[in-house]
């Protein structure tokens, strides 16, 4: 849950809970990880174990590292692993409902322990509707909240009628947080936390509700895991539908996606971008198809961006998820998926964004559906128990049906993000102009280098302009692959060559 970062020199040992306290020592030369730079494009992170600082490494979750003087290099082992529980697969649904159940409420009674105030983020949605319930058993005076976004941008992702109902049913003390995002250029400044580029904005969104948070609790329950357990994403959904439809010529389903091409996206809604990106992600590989679904730019993509010069030699970047996969003791294919998800998706993303950016209010947060004894039990429920037709998490809900009020059982899930493609085509498409044109205001505010990258020929300008192009004609929803590509030159010009 939390990172260790550490390098191996000759003559000395280096390590810290963020990149910059080994950037700091001055023993260490900053070098660009080139495999790191192929990886991110995909990823939108870097995955673990590596970083995109070449000798520095990040210690696996579930792992130790020795150090022995004698040797020249340290020893890591894992510790510990998902096991597969065969009792816990062939165990009837009501017994697994009941387990779940009261293991869950224990872990979060054993993470209620605090000397300072506490309180629960609560979007209305599944997990921190549970979370909330549970918490509510044992604080009186619980303090839940919900940030809200004001602006008909925001209305797709707004929770707080769903968030305010839950509150009202289970009695707790509940706040309604308005983040300003007056200027998505802030982005960029909190994006340097990460010390390496980092292209998930939702990060800008954690670290609004953090701060909100943080003028009243010192420590904050979070949902974090559940949609990784209990098969929350479309993209599991996804799967499932391709295994159905493996008997259409494959011909027919690229004419399905060519004929989705014809159409203009709006980015008001996610129903376009995601009937796309299954068509187009569809594949005889499950792994590389599941890579597709999730992540962004592929290997072709990344060669026209990164050069053909700098993408050769590197790995296909889904070698990472066949890598957790085959880790995985679990025996259903679904829920093997979510093991591939929990050892990549969630830590090297999710758990990363949530602990840079809440520690930059020095709130501490704290995820008790990751309690090792919760994850290990819910990976091995039978995934036909998670999901049935559209809907996600069915177990869990079921389970903890008495905490929602009517109506939000079956309330579909809502994204917690920002509008990135509106933003893209608006104010931080400026990066990309202000880059090429001297004159251009952003250049104060900004830095005169902005786009060093890409003008000094580390990527190429002919590829971003047509992800460029894409987004603003509506043909693709290219705004995450423009978001990295900002992030990294951002990086780069603070880190690698600064002015």
């Amino acid at each position: 849950i939390k990172p260790l970062y550490y390098a191996a020199l000759p003559g000395a040992f280096l390590f810290g809970s963020e990149i910059k306290a080994i950037l700091g020592s001055g023993l260490y030369t900053p070098e660009v990880d080139r495999q790191a730079t192929h990886d991110y494009f995909t990823f939108l992170y870097v995955p673990c174990p590596d970083t995109m600082f070449r000798g520095v490494k990040q210690l696996p979750a579930g792992s130790t590292l020795t150090l022995d003087l004698d040797e020249p290099e340290p020893v890591v082992e894992r510790y510990w692993q998902v096991r597969r529980l065969e009792e816990i697969e062939r165990a009837s649904y009501d017994d697994l409902s009941q387990r779940l159940r009261e293991l869950l409420d224990d872990c979060v009674r054993s993470q209620l322990v605090s000397d300072v105030p506490l309180g629960v983020f609560l979007s209305g949605g599944i997990d921190s509707t549970i979370l909330t319930g549970l918490a509510r058993r044992y604080e009186d005076s619980l303090k839940t909240f919900t940030v809200v976004f004001d602006g008909a941008e925001f209305a797709f992702y707004d929770e707080r009628d769903r968030a305010a109902a839950v509150a009202k049913h289970l009695g707790s003390s509940h706040m309604e947080l308005t983040a300003p995002l007056d200027d998505p250029l802030d982005l960029l400044d909190l994006g340097l936390h990460f010390d390496q580029p980092f292209g998930n904005p939702t990060y800008y969104l954690m670290q609004r509700l953090s701060h909100c948070a943080r003028q009243h609790v010192t420590v904050a329950l979070c949902g974090a895991g559940g949609d990784e357990l209990f098969a929350g994403y479309p993209r599991y959904q996804a799967a499932q539908l391709a295994r159905r439809i493996a008997w259409v010529p494959r011909s027919l389903l690229r004419l399905g996606g060519r004929s989705l091409g014809l159409l203009r996206d709006s980015y008001r809604g996610m129903g376009l971008r995601r009937a796309r990106e299954f068509f187009a992600g569809l594949d005889d590989d499950p792994i590389r198809q599941f890579a597709r679904w999730t992540y962004h730019l592929n290997e072709d993509e990344k060669r026209e961006l990164l050069g053909g010069d700098s993408a050769d030699g590197m790995l296909p970047s889904h070698r990472t998820l066949r890598t957790a996969l085959d880790r995985s003791a679990l025996s259903d294919p679904g829920n093997r998926l979510l093991h591939v998800d929990v050892q990549t998706f969630l830590v090297d993303n999710l758990l990363e964004y949530t602990d840079k950016m809440s520690m930059t209010v020095g709130l501490e947060v704290r995820v008790p559906l990751l309690d090792h004894r919760f994850v290990e039990l819910s990976l091995n429920v039978p995934f036909a128990h998670k999901l049935r037709g559209r809907q996600s998490k069915r177990i869990l809900r079921e389970a903890f049906a008495d905490f929602f009020p009517p109506g939000l059982l079956a309330a579909p899930k809502r994204g917690f993000n920002v509008p990135l493609a509106r933003w893209m085509t608006g104010s931080l498409d400026g990066y990309f102009e202000a880059s090429r044109r001297p004159d251009h205001p952003l250049r104060h505010r900004l830095g005169s280098d902005i786009g060093r990258t890409w003008n000094d020929g580390l990527l190429s300008w002919p590829a971003i302009e047509s992800l460029r192009a894409q987004l603003r004609d509506g043909k693709a929803d290219t705004s995450y692959e423009l978001f990295s590509i900002l992030l990294y030159d951002l990086w780069w010009r603070k880190q690698i060559e600064p002015v």
